[in-house]
């Protein structure tokens, strides 16, 4: 166990003029211009706010935030993400964080053609998916700027298959680095280990060939519920379970999901640009290759936050 630190005292900020406009306006679009009015509205008139976009935000790309997200109040959240980690005052517990094979934009292959002709999913948060050479060299130059040319050398393409392939590495890789470059600013103020994952198994179901290993596919392995029984799982989607059920268990008992059987998944080490597998192969593997580190390391250091 550690010692209890003293919590330094963050800076009062509020929402920022934005959110103090955004709400009041959403309020006059249903016709409440006061609490009281507002606190009269059914919920139902109100289910809209989640699939509305923050259209003020550039992210450079055509996925915009959403409208209604955290506001830091300087009470609920007493500061953001930058100022929380210069000034060491995260919560210093364990952590145990990860990232999946087709999310964040990355899709399977099996998904190219039903992306080309849905198009670009036209919600809150969605990355865009790219599966044409016109989407990922156009993504490129808009989000990148000056460094296009050389995210086009390392992620490079000349048809639309080629492209989404590039496309989908560039996604995954952002994702492994981004985490990992996470883990080195929390380990600056926090003394607790920090386990960190990749899934990469596509579980079975009518999903299977448009969505992967989509976002949370892994929880239900995770506790051991492969539910409900008729998605088709398989012996191999079981034996996938048993580990990922033990790590959990181990990880909840004691801090640290290793155990008797297992494969070793090594703690988070700054030095140490690896993440634990865990899906169709259990072992350490490269967040990227020491090029694309760089650059993405480089690039995420240009951006500011919103």
């Amino acid at each position: 166990m550690t010692g209890r630190r003293t919590r330094p005292r963050l800076p009062h900020r509020d929402g920022g003029p934005s959110r103090a406009k955004q709400g009041p306006a959403y309020g006059a679009t249903k016709g409440a211009t006061t609490l009281r009015q507002l606190h009269a509205l059914p919920w139902q008139d109100l289910t809209d706010g989640a699939s509305l976009k923050d259209e003020s935000i550039d992210t450079k790309s055509v996925a915009k935030p959403p409208l209604f997200r955290p506001v830091v109040d300087g009470w609920v959240l007493p500061a953001g993400y930058r100022a929380t980690y210069d000034a060491r005052a995260q919560n210093n517990v364990w952590y145990l964080a990860g990232n999946n094979l087709d999310e964040s934009g990355a899709v399977p292959e099996t998904a190219f053609e039903y992306w080309r002709r849905t198009g670009y999913p036209d919600r809150p948060g969605a990355p865009p998916v790219h599966v044409t050479l016109d989407d990922h060299v156009g993504a490129a130059r808009r989000k990148f700027g000056t460094m296009a040319d050389e995210f086009l050398r390392l992620y490079p393409a000349t048809t639309d298959d080629e492209a989404a392939l590039a496309s989908n590495d560039a996604v995954r890789d952002n994702s492994r680095v981004s985490t990992y470059l996470w883990g080195t600013e929390w380990t600056k103020g926090a003394d607790r280990p920090v386990y960190t994952y990749f899934w990469t198994h596509r579980p079975p179901g009518p999903d299977h060939d448009i969505r992967g290993a989509y976002h949370g596919s892994e929880i239900v392995y995770f506790f051991g519920n492969l539910h409900p029984a008729a998605q088709g799982w398989t012996d191999q989607d079981r034996e996938i379970a048993d580990p990922m059920s033990s790590y959990l268990a181990n990880y909840i008992t004691d801090g640290d999901p290793n155990g008797p059987g297992l494969p070793n998944w090594p703690a988070y080490s700054p030095g140490s640009p690896t993440v634990m597998e865990v899906g169709e192969h259990y072992g350490p593997t490269r967040v990227a290759s020491r090029r694309k580190l760089g650059f993405w390391r480089r690039y995420f250091e240009t951006q500011e936050a919103w």
